[in-house]
């Protein structure tokens, strides 16, 4: 487990946050990087505020 989600999860969430990088035109390094933030800090707003994990995702 990744950010205390699930690995399909985890995958899931970076390739959403990976295609909206490449549709802004962001570099594919750069676009990885984000991807994998955003990933994190949706596990951790689900943890913090006590939501879902899909929840958080859409608040970011």
């Amino acid at each position: 487990m990744a950010f205390g989600i699930s690995e399909l999860t985890y995958k899931q969430m970076a390739s959403t946050f990976m295609a909206m990088s490449n549709g802004m035109g962001i570099a594919l390094e750069k676009g990885l990087e984000m991807a994998t933030v955003l990933t994190g800090l949706a596990g951790d707003m689900a943890s913090f505020y006590n939501v879902s994990v899909d929840v958080a995702n859409t608040a970011l």
